[in-house]
């Protein structure tokens, strides 16, 4: 559907049902039950802009997760880190933490988040093309920030060198991983 086509959608309902104009607006969710379709409020609308430029957005109560054909190992991981880290939050609330952080449900996620990122950031790192650019996303990877005035001058590093191991630190963090 394009924003014209929601725009035709939505004009026409507000002239032929007054009554609807202050209705919530929602979007459809699968599940079913009783009564009627399983559904969330949408909270914020809005254009795209960099990576989504050409897209209008609707912002969800609570958001949405893909889980179809697509939905891959990368995803699922990241769901499981979610739900640990609410898990984290939930029992931190209760001073549990140190028994939940033994527990063998954290030990098992804990060690398949690592292997994760390791494969992840050894991958990015095979693609850069010289030592300098390693160094740079290495270096990022410990927690050095590589952004500043300071660490290029020291480290003689060249514009198409900085912009190579940028692109490769954007593609991790866009993974969730940064």
């Amino acid at each position: 559907m394009t924003l014209r086509e929601m725009k035709k959608i939505i004009d026409y309902n507000l002239a032929n049902f007054q009554e609807w104009a202050d209705k919530d607006v929602v979007v459809a969710i699968k599940g079913n039950g009783i009564g009627g379709t399983p559904c969330v409020k949408v909270t914020y609308a809005y254009s795209g802009f960099d990576w989504d430029t050409g897209k209008f957005i609707l912002k969800t109560e609570g958001g949405l997760l893909r889980k179809d054909k697509e939905w891959n190992e990368n995803t699922h991981l990241l769901d499981k880190e979610r739900k640990i880290n609410m898990s984290l939050f939930i029992v931190t609330e209760t001073d549990d933490i140190n028994e939940f952080m033994e527990s063998d449900t954290f030990k098992t996620f804990d060690n398949e988040v690592r292997e994760y990122r390791d494969r992840i950031e050894k991958e990015h790192l095979n693609s850069l093309k010289n030592d300098v650019q390693k160094k740079i996303f290495t270096d990022w990877c410990n927690g050095i920030c590589v952004s500043s005035e300071k660490y290029i001058e020291e480290n003689n590093i060249s514009k198409k060198d900085d912009y190579e191991a940028h692109s490769a630190i954007l593609s991790v963090v866009s993974l969730g991983l940064g």
